[in-house]
């Protein structure tokens, strides 16, 4: 009887740890998504633009950038320079099926170096007031929508670095 107890809890901690392996593999997981430009490849740097985000426009150019489902960012290789966006905003909040939804965000920002890589991200609600509000209070964090306060924030990720956001502004 011991020994198959032992089997069992072996092979339950084997399904956890796998689950955990698999899980957070799935946190990280970008899709690629191929940009037709005929930019030098020396010219381009690497934009990865959080989930909850779709770029539906660039620089004039009707486009459909999101992640597959699963994904935890969409990349795509874009010329260095100044670029405007269009974006779509959408994310579940709480239990019971709530969303926030916001659309046709424009957003430029000019400071793209090639050969760096870039993250884009949105908050919203409580968490668009920094992380003081979703320390006191996670639960009220995550289900905020009342707030409505949206942020769009980029970043230059290059080496490793994890500075502040340029929070930008849009119409």
């Amino acid at each position: 009887m011991k020994k198959i107890s032992k089997l069992a809890l072996r092979s339950l901690w084997i399904l956890v740890i796998g689950s955990i392996l698999m899980l957070a593999g799935c946190i990280n997981a970008a899709t690629n998504i191929p940009y037709a430009s005929t930019t030098p490849p020396e010219k381009l740097c690497t934009l990865n633009v959080i989930a909850t985000l779709t770029v539906t426009d660039f620089d004039g150019e009707k486009v459909s950038w999101s992640p597959d489902f699963g994904d935890s960012w969409s990349s795509v290789r874009i010329p260095e320079g100044r670029h405007t966006f269009t974006l779509d905003y959408y994310r579940n909040v709480g239990t019971q099926g709530e969303h926030y939804y916001q659309n046709n965000i424009i957003v430029s920002y000019d400071g793209f170096v090639a050969g760096h890589t870039y993250e884009m991200v949105a908050a919203a609600g409580a968490e668009a007031g920094g992380f003081t509000g979703m320390l006191n209070d996670p639960l009220g964090a995550m289900n905020d929508t009342a707030n409505q306060s949206l942020r769009i924030g980029i970043r230059d990720i290059t080496n490793g670095q994890n500075g502040d956001y340029l929070w930008l502004p849009w119409e």
